[in-house]
């Protein structure tokens, strides 16, 4: 039909984040490989513990002697027998012996990478036994529940593509490798400026990924 427009496609993940510690340490587990399904709160990797095992040790000793320090003076300065200067530097020596330990309970969790959501584990960054830093990427992980697709639009076409997005029969997606099978789109987005170069605005679409097919990001389409 003289109504119908094809724009080429690229296939992106409908949700994508780098992996990372908040702590710096040696890796020293692995619990999955480039391609592994992965469920929201699953472990990835792990760190060595060893030393944050000896940190949060050292604060629960540092926390209990404060603690006993600041029940005693409380007791004291009730009494008159310490003067309130002093109890106050007490209780300030607790309230910082409280946050460390708190600290070094908080980093041992954090020795154990998870994930954020449920996905695929797209890359891997790092290898078992290599000494990271905290915020370095470990892994890539991507969700493929559904996909978006991406079109540049010439900005002479963004008032139909607009007008006509609600209607799924509207826009439709094909695969060179997927015989007579049309997918259908939903609008999500569009850019609200055009490309200065192209003249042409980036419209992102999204599909249900599919059961019987295996799609992924970075697979080109035709939209029409």
């Amino acid at each position: 039909s003289g109504s119908l427009r094809s724009f080429p496609a690229v296939v992106d993940a409908i949700q994508k984040a780098d992996i990372s510690f908040r702590v710096r340490g040696t890796i020293n587990k692995i619990h999955v490989k480039e391609g592994s399904e992965v469920k929201e709160g699953d472990i990835l990797a792990e760190l060595d513990p060893t030393d944050f095992e000896i940190r949060l040790n050292d604060r629960k000793a540092s926390y209990k002697t404060a603690k006993a320090n600041y029940d005693r003076a409380k007791e004291l300065v009730g009494k008159g027998a310490i003067s309130k200067v002093e109890h106050d530097k007490i209780r300030a020596d607790y309230f910082t012996a409280t946050a460390n330990l708190k600290e070094a309970e908080q980093e041992l969790i954090y020795t154990k990478l998870k994930a954020r959501f449920d996905g695929f584990i797209a890359k891997r960054h790092a290898e078992k036994f290599e000494e990271i830093l905290a915020s370095q990427t470990i892994f890539s992980l991507e969700d493929t529940s559904e996909l978006k697709l991406l079109i540049d639009v010439p900005e002479n076409l963004m008032i139909n593509i607009q007008r006509k997005y609600d209607n799924k029969r509207d826009l439709y997606a094909v695969f060179d490798n997927i015989e007579d099978k049309q997918f259908p789109l939903t609008f999500v987005e569009t850019a609200t400026k055009a490309d200065i170069n192209t003249k042409t605005f980036k419209v992102t679409l999204k599909m249900q990924s599919p059961d019987n097919y295996t799609i992924l990001p970075g697979m080109t389409a035709t939209v029409n």
